[in-house]
């Protein structure tokens, strides 16, 4: 027997952290961090809504397990991030845009719940916070937190962490819709064609390959297929792929894989020149 139970947004007050000059600095501009199943997608999403300029972050598809949270330290505020669990380049950065430590703790609770699960709240005692956003200011003005008054989280922790993270996007922020769709659109007719006998039966026309390439499945393809790119599986999937294992070595992870693709399979231009270049050697 189904639950009754719906499940619901999950929201609350907080700020954007961003990157600049290798620190992680707070958007002092009030704003609420979201979870909520995507009308585009039907996924459970995240995104982080700015009220005062009424824009909104890209949505995070998120699968259980794919995203873990963390607290970080500071001297001011109460930082968090939200990473992914297999890409140390995967993370997005907030702080909480309140003082009250009950309503903290509830919230991380929630979140890591929904991070895990991979589902939204279904109790009712889950409510979502619509209580106003805190300005930074107000934040760092709270007297159980130390410090001066200032509008960046700019303490040691984060430097570090910026150091450490290895700039390695998955497939997802390489391969957009956009970019693929534009490569398609580029090919030959023959090229096309044969592209699109890849796709299932009932799916092989142009419109078919612009669906499946907007569709979750293949977003979520491309996250696994990432995933498959670490250095532990990266000589199999080279292996697999009838790609020199030898070029790979040199790189690492995607990049690893691409460089040993056009190792194998160089541009037009790069073969002409390598004819000519042949042909003026045996001279």
């Amino acid at each position: 027997m189904e639950s009754s139970k719906k499940s619901c947004d999950f929201y609350f007050p907080a700020g954007q952290m961003v990157q600049k000059d290798k620190k992680l600095h707070a958007n002092p501009e009030r704003g609420v961090l979201k979870f909520f199943i995507s009308n585009d997608t039907q996924m459970l999403s995240l995104k982080w809504d700015n009220i005062e300029k009424k824009t909104s972050t890209d949505e995070i598809i998120i699968t259980p397990g794919d995203y873990i949270y963390k607290k970080l330290t500071s001297s001011k505020g109460s930082p968090f991030s939200i990473e992914n669990s297999s890409y140390s380049d995967d993370k997005y950065y907030f702080y909480y845009q309140t003082k009250n430590k009950e309503k903290i703790e509830k919230y991380e609770k929630t979140i890591i719940e929904i991070l895990e699960k991979g589902q939204l709240p279904t109790d009712e005692s889950e409510k979502n916070d619509k209580t106003v956003p805190m300005s930074i200011e107000e934040v760092n003005n709270n007297k159980d937190n130390k410090g001066t008054n200032q509008n960046q989280f700019n303490a040691n922790i984060f430097s570090e962490i910026l150091k450490s993270i290895k700039k390695q996007p998955h497939l997802g922020k390489i391969l957009t819709t956009e970019k693929i769709k534009k490569l398609f659109q580029e090919l030959d007719e023959e090229t096309k064609k044969r592209l699109i006998q890849l796709l299932p039966e009932n799916q092989r026309t142009e419109q078919g390959f612009y669906d499946n390439i907007n569709s979750p499945q293949f977003k979520h393809g491309l996250v696994s297929f990432s995933v498959a790119l670490d250095p532990e599986n990266l000589p199999a999937v080279i292996s697999s792929f009838g790609l020199d294992n030898n070029v790979a070595q040199k790189y690492y992870g995607i990049e690893a894989f691409i460089r040993a693709i056009i190792a194998k399979y160089p541009p037009k231009e790069d073969k002409k020149e390598e004819k000519e270049k042949n042909k003026e050697d045996k001279k």
